[in-house]
């Protein structure tokens, strides 16, 4: 929901439970960006999707492909963030990694750290719940 300060909300992305573009189930991670599109890490969907100005359905960006270890899957995403160049980071929690699409339109899909390999070896995190880049270019990413 976004709130205008006098009390009054509107509902700007799911309003209903469920797994369609026009539904969340189990939102962690919001990124709004200065043009106002709402990026929505989607735990229980594995995405992450953005809601434009205006717009009833969200567009998927990020995963949304099963859950799974592969670059275009995510397993329990929980925080997203937008670098000044457009890139989407994503704290994908139950893959133990942080994951970057080089823009929005871009297919491409890397690990920028933590696990490659989801075997267990490898990688130094454990369960990243949040991710910023600063403006300094280098990533934080808050990690249990």
């Amino acid at each position: 929901s976004r709130y205008d300060g006098s009390g009054d909300h509107t509902v700007v992305a799911g309003s209903t439970r469920g797994s369609a573009l026009s539904q969340l189930d189990t939102p962690a991670g919001i990124f709004v960006n200065v043009e106002g599109d709402i990026y929505i890490a989607d735990i229980q969907n594995d995405r992450v999707t953005c809601w434009r100005l205006g717009n009833i359905v969200g567009e998927l960006v990020v995963g949304g492909h099963g859950r799974g270890v592969g670059l275009q899957q995510l397993s329990s995403p929980h925080g997203v963030w937008l670098n000044s160049h457009g890139a989407i980071y994503v704290a994908d929690t139950g893959n133990n990694r942080i994951m970057c699409k080089p823009d929005s339109t871009s297919d491409a899909e890397m690990v920028v750290c933590g696990n490659i390999i989801h075997n267990g070896e490898g990688g130094a995190l454990t369960a990243p719940t949040d991710v910023l880049v600063g403006s300094d270019d280098l990533i934080y990413v808050l990690d249990c």
